[in-house]
């Protein structure tokens, strides 16, 4: 295959959850140590945001994945070093790989794909933000890669996980949710004075946005099924 690459941003870590823990532990270090020697509220304020922003320019960066016949191979750029990180997985350890939609803080919704190694826990996370035709080009090539890994070793070694919303768990919060919802349909009618119509109306519009995502995931536009 000709190789193909994508770039955009991520952490150097071995995974996104490593890159995000480690800079919450740096910064939350940083408030803690600053509370203890009785730092003005301000100042703790302003390190607590600056260790943040250091941190993520410390580890974060700019990614670009490729991918060939060999196998798949990350370099990261960290924005505040300069410093390379190179990593190269031969297909062989590839162990499985996700693929589906996910919303960020934003509630946009965009394409991911999560590739598990067979190696010390390490798994990328890619998403389409940066370029979604980019992304499309390099998901669509990873996933025909795959299948003739696959076809080439005949017993199915990269497998294709599910994401949340494929699985009968989603099934079972989606119609626990519905059963929540009329249950407490059935309390006000039946005792309207238990519960003050002004927090039924509080409760029912933080619940109905999720019971809504939820159904719209799970039955009105699911993902693709893994097979």
């Amino acid at each position: 295959m000709q190789p193909v690459q994508y770039t955009t941003r991520s952490f150097m870590t071995s995974s996104f959850a490593v890159g995000v823990a480690m800079v919450t532990f740096l910064s939350l270090g940083v408030m803690g140590t600053l509370i203890m020697i009785g730092a003005p509220t301000l100042v703790t304020l302003a390190l607590f945001i600056g260790s943040t922003y250091l941190g993520v320019m410390w580890i974060g960066g700019e990614a670009v994945y490729r991918m060939d016949d060999q196998g798949l191979e990350r370099m990261v750029t960290s924005l505040l070093t300069k410093r390379t990180r190179r990593q190269h997985f031969a297909w062989e350890m590839v162990e499985s790989f996700k693929s589906g939609r996910d919303l960020d803080r934003s509630w946009d919704e965009y394409d991911f794909l999560e590739i598990q190694f067979r190696r010390g826990g390490h798994s990328w996370k890619l998403a389409n933000q940066s370029d979604p035709a980019a992304f499309a080009t390099f998901q669509q090539a990873f996933q025909l890669q795959v299948e003739q890994q696959n076809l080439s070793c005949g017993d199915g070694t990269i497998r294709h996980r599910r994401s949340f919303f494929e699985t009968a768990f989603a099934k079972l919060v989606t119609h626990i949710s519905y059963l929540f919802l009329i249950g407490l349909a059935l309390v006000y009618l039946a005792r309207p004075g238990l519960l003050e119509f002004r927090h039924l109306l509080r409760l029912l519009l933080v619940i109905l946005p999720g019971v809504a995502y939820l159904t719209y995931r799970v039955y009105l536009k699911p993902d693709k099924p893994a097979p």
